[in-house]
């Protein structure tokens, strides 16, 4: 593995390159591509992540080439029996694709989430902006955070 830093236009954030068109967006560094919508990092003994707000993004950063991009979104295992809810609705948006999931206890156990962008709803911008919206929970009395999905990190591969 190794690390690129992209820079066009001003931008710049550092990207994991895997393999021949994947990329890794962790997120247990503070990069730009973490646009807004994330609490800092936290730990859960494994791994990293950081959990989302209602609505986040991430600027993922890409060139449109004649090819789908599949997005792989690396999530934590949500808290059901803490929360009073059975299930969490997401939106999850790349450029003109969105895509409706819902978490619930059949697939709350699988470790990613995967949407399959067409070519042809991709912009030909060398920035794309990833948007998750999801249902929020509060841990508690005492953590007011309104909590949506533990994201460790994103995966593009074409």
């Amino acid at each position: 593995m190794s690390v690129y830093d992209i820079t066009e236009k001003e931008l710049k954030m550092q990207v994991y390159k895997l393999k021949q068109g994947q990329y890794r967006y962790p997120m247990n560094e503070t990069t730009e591509s973490l646009v807004e919508g994330f609490y800092n990092v936290e730990h859960d003994g494994n791994q990293s992540f950081r959990w989302t707000t209602n609505k986040a993004k991430v600027r993922l950063s890409f060139y449109k080439q004649n090819q789908d991009i599949v997005v792989r979104i690396y999530k934590n295992k949500i808290p059901f029996l803490m929360i009073d809810k059975k299930s969490l609705e997401l939106m999850i948006q790349l450029d003109e694709s969105k895509h409706y999931i819902t978490i619930d206890e059949s697939n709350n156990t699988e470790a990613y989430i995967e949407i399959v962008v067409k070519n042809d709803q991709l912009s030909n911008q060398f920035t794309h902006d990833l948007i998750i919206e999801s249902d929020v929970w509060q841990p508690s009395e005492i953590d007011t955070r309104r909590l949506g999905v533990a994201i460790s990190k994103i995966e593009l591969h074409r």
